[in-house]
């Protein structure tokens, strides 16, 4: 009885640090994912997916070059950018 409860424990922990592995992995794609930027290039591109109904998502591209992005102010010292400043300003370039 008590093998069995060890075995189960330890399934059922296996389990949950498998879980939590895909988790992490997912997790760390996704937040790469939406941000690219290299001081050395030119370009940033952007994907930014939208909901226009709960059953259909629209992935959309934009492309932000290295000067609009200072020109608005939104580029930090360190040469990052926030995820949602790029959102932002992707959609401004997506209007014109």
């Amino acid at each position: 009885m008590l093998n069995k409860s060890s075995h189960l424990i330890t399934s059922v922990l296996a389990s949950i640090f498998v879980f939590n592995i895909i988790t992490l992995a997912v997790n760390f794609h996704l937040s790469n994912s939406l941000r690219t930027f290299n001081s050395d290039i030119s370009k940033v591109t952007l994907s930014s997916v939208y909901l226009e109904d709960e059953s259909e998502l629209v992935l959309k591209l934009f492309e932000l070059t290295k000067d609009e992005l200072e020109a608005s102010n939104q580029m930090p010292q360190r040469k990052m950018i926030s995820r949602s400043d790029l959102i932002e300003l992707g959609q401004k370039k997506w209007k014109k």
